[in-house]
């Protein structure tokens, strides 16, 4: 076997017989090769040929893979039999996956999809993902501020973490400041961490000063992981932590999972 590289990165792998020749391994490919990009070193392309220099199907079942990036993120990947046409891969779950981006160039929806080009339920229990941003922000990094899930029929659906629609809010600084879980109609409803809505703050300094957890009837809920509802942190000298209280759902001291209450 001769590997060859384009850098840090593998550029092909070849296999030869003792006689000098291409030959296959185990029955499947003799040679693979890798088309990386010069600029960012991304791999936008592996092929898997035979002795002969022809497409030849891997151990997965593909022959060749073609990927594009876009800031830094893969956003489109097919995945080809030995005649061109695109195939499902069971190892990643889908015969094509491609983002869609705004004129910000930021995320707006991801989606998955089989060999006949019809959108496919990933085992995460949606076929598509839309993210939405703030209007008033037009950052290229800005954060979303939420995101929903579409089945292969395009209903919205129940993600496998249990919700459909999950919202965020950031500080000024963009720090994730609450959380909270809806379900397909629209509902609140309690997300796989056990909780509807989670929500923080930071201190001037930048330290995290809280984080309380609420039920979908908008009161505090103790959390069995956890045993508590909320938390309180201080500092000492702006920076060093120096103390932590637990609270439950009424707001008194209790004892959390670790033994101790403050």
């Amino acid at each position: 076997k001769i590997q060859t590289y384009q850098g840090e990165h593998v550029k092909s792998i070849s296999h030869y017989d003792t006689e000098g020749n291409l030959c296959r391994q185990r029955g499947y490919w003799a040679e693979m090769i890798n088309t990386i990009d010069t600029e960012t070193g991304y791999t936008t392309k592996t092929e898997f040929l035979d002795e002969n220099g022809k497409y030849a199907l891997n151990e997965e079942g593909w022959a060749y893979v073609e990927r594009e990036y876009k800031r830094k993120k893969l956003s489109k990947e097919t995945y080809y039999d030995t005649e061109g046409n695109p195939v499902f891969v069971e190892s990643v779950g889908y015969a094509r996956y491609e983002v869609k981006m705004d004129n910000l160039d930021r995320f707006t929806e991801e989606a998955w999809f089989d060999e006949d080009d019809g959108l496919l339920n990933t085992k995460d229990g949606y076929a598509r993902r839309i993210l939405t941003y703030d209007k008033e922000d037009e950052r290229r990094d800005a954060p979303p501020i939420s995101e929903e899930y579409y089945d292969a029929n395009e209903n919205r659906v129940n993600c496998a973490d249990g919700y459909a629609r999950v919202e965020y809010e950031y500080d000024a600084n963009d720090r994730m400041i609450e959380k909270r879980y809806y379900d397909m109609n629209g509902d609140p409803v309690v997300g796989q961490e056990g909780y509807w809505r989670y929500k923080t703050g930071y201190t001037m300094h930048g330290q995290q000063g809280f984080e309380r957890y609420y039920g979908t009837d908008g009161k505090l809920l103790m959390m069995p992981d956890k045993g508590y509802a909320s938390v309180e942190y201080i500092y000492e000298n702006k920076k060093y932590l120096s103390r932590e209280t637990y609270y439950d759902e009424n707001g008194d001291e209790v004892i959390g999972y670790n033994g101790y209450s403050r």
